[in-house]
């Protein structure tokens, strides 16, 4: 499965979970089971995006030692570190930034 399709899939559910929420509170009549349900998925949420904020983290350290040991003068690995390093990083801003909306949404719909 591409990375686009997976990112895809991934904002699909937690803005259809974001809108499911929405509408369980304006109801007005929830359940101490639904709320219950609803904070554990948040969880998970948070533990997902902390795993591949780490994950994305280790891909750019992982860049950093191939540009390191590609400086003796192997292009191709220095290339490979330039790569890794960039991809890594732009894994960190999506995953800060993916962070970042999910509390921006709960701080303003939610409290």
């Amino acid at each position: 499965m591409s990375y686009k399709k997976l990112s895809l899939y991934f904002l699909t559910g937690l803005i259809a979970f974001l809108n499911a929420r929405l509408i369980w509170a304006a109801d007005g009549s929830g359940s101490g089971a639904l709320d219950q349900l609803i904070s554990k998925i948040e969880g998970l949420l948070n533990s997902v995006i902390s795993l591949l904020f780490v994950l994305a983290t280790v891909y750019f350290l992982w860049g950093v030692v191939n540009y390191v040991v590609g400086a003796g003068g192997d292009i191709k690995k220095l290339e490979q570190g330039k790569q890794h390093m960039l991809w890594g990083i732009v894994g960190m801003a999506i995953m800060l930034s993916a962070w970042g909306i999910v509390r921006a949404i709960q701080n303003t719909i939610f409290q």
